[in-house]
């Protein structure tokens, strides 16, 4: 199984990197919130705006802090939400479970990162392909089908992930530098 890592984020302080994780589960929180608001309560664009300024917050803070592959999902997932608000993606229940299940994918490929170093690129490919065909699609009424279908999928592919048997890996980093750098740390001699 392909990994792909976030180097600027791993050489972030550890205290970075533990405030970021509690504010996306705070703005995790926010959206499910939002989402059983809307499926409980009833829909309002004033909930659908919450739920976008809450991802917004989420991919930004996740962008600053050098996640880029896991920003590309969330600006997908916001993207959609978006088209909610502009009234041209349909508000749906199969969205409204997509939009949580994707929320907590991100969140599982984060935890990877910020304890490995690397997370896995198969799930976070298929979401973000996922996500790609439901915002382009022009027939509005496929999109929770479509939706559904890639709930279903990710599951799979956390499940074929959690079969697999686990390969040591090596802990040890090769760092490639440049010439100055290498000038920079050689010795020196006083003899």
């Amino acid at each position: 199984m392909s990994h792909f890592a976030c180097k600027a984020f791993s050489a972030l302080e550890k205290e970075l990197k533990d405030d970021l994780l509690e504010c996306y589960v705070e703005a995790q929180q926010e959206i499910e919130e939002t989402i059983n608001s809307i499926e409980g309560d009833g829909f309002s664009f004033d909930k659908l705006d919450k739920l976008f300024r809450s991802l917004h917050s989420m991919k930004g803070n996740c962008s600053v802090c050098f996640l880029d592959p896991l920003v590309g999902v969330l600006h997908k997932l916001e993207e959609i939400v978006d088209g909610m608000r502009g009234g041209y993606i349909q508000y749906h229940p199969y969205l409204g479970e997509l939009i949580i299940v994707v929320i907590e994918k991100v969140y599982d490929l984060l935890q990877q990162i910020y304890r490995s170093h690397v997370a896995e690129s198969a799930l976070r490919d298929e979401l973000q392909l996922g996500l790609d065909n439901i915002y382009s699609e022009e027939d509005d009424s496929k999109r929770p089908e479509m939706a559904a279908a890639l709930l279903h999928k990710s599951h799979q592919i956390v499940e074929a992930a959690k079969e697999e048997p686990v390969a040591a890996t090596s802990v040890i980093v090769k760092v490639d530098f440049t010439e100055q750098q290498k000038h920079d740390i050689e010795p020196l001699c006083w003899f």
